[in-house]
C-alpha cells in the first residue's frame, strides 16, 4: 500500500487558486495511474491524497515504486511557477490476517513521518 500526499498543497490553492490547483490534483493523479501495473488500483482518498494499492509487490519493489513516483512528480510539468513535491508511505504485508484498514493506517503514518522529516 502506497498513501501519497501533495507537499503545501493549501498553499498552491491559496497562491494560484484553485484552477491551478485541480490542474495539479489532475498532474498528480496522471503520474499516479501511469506508474500503476495493470493490477493494481490508484484512487483520490482526499483533497490532496492519494492510495496506490500496490499487488504482490514486496518492500524494496513498492520502495522502488514510490521513488519513481516522486521523481516524475518533482520534475513533471505541474502548471506552476514552482516545483511540485510529494510525500509518501509505503507498508507491505504478505500476512493476510492484516486488514486492508491497517495497510491503509501504516501506510498514512509511513506517510506522515516522510512530512515530518522533510517532506518529498
Amino acid at each position: 500500500m502506497l498513501i501519497s500526499d501533495l507537499d503545501h498543497f493549501k498553499r498552491i490553492n491559496d497562491s494560484y487558486g484553485h484552477v491551478a490547483g485541480d490542474k495539479v490534483i489532475q498532474f498528480a493523479a496522471s503520474v499516479l495511474e501511469s506508474h500503476s501495473r495493470v493490477d493494481d488500483a490508484a484512487a483520490r482518498i482526499g483533497g490532496e491524497e492519494f492510495a496506490l494499492l500496490l499487488v504482490n509487490t514486496g518492500e524494496k519493489e513498492a520502495q522502488a515504486i514510490a521513488e519513481r513516483i516522486r521523481l516524475a512528480v518533482s520534475a513533471g510539468e505541474s502548471h506552476l511557477p514552482e516545483r511540485m513535491t510529494i510525500s509518501m508511505g509505503v507498508y507491505t504485508t504478505y500476512d493476510n490476517s492484516v486488514t486492508a484498514e491497517a495497510c491503509v493506517q501504516r501506510a498514512d503514518e509511513a506517510m506522515y513521518e516522510a512530512k515530518n522529516n522533510g517532506r518529498n
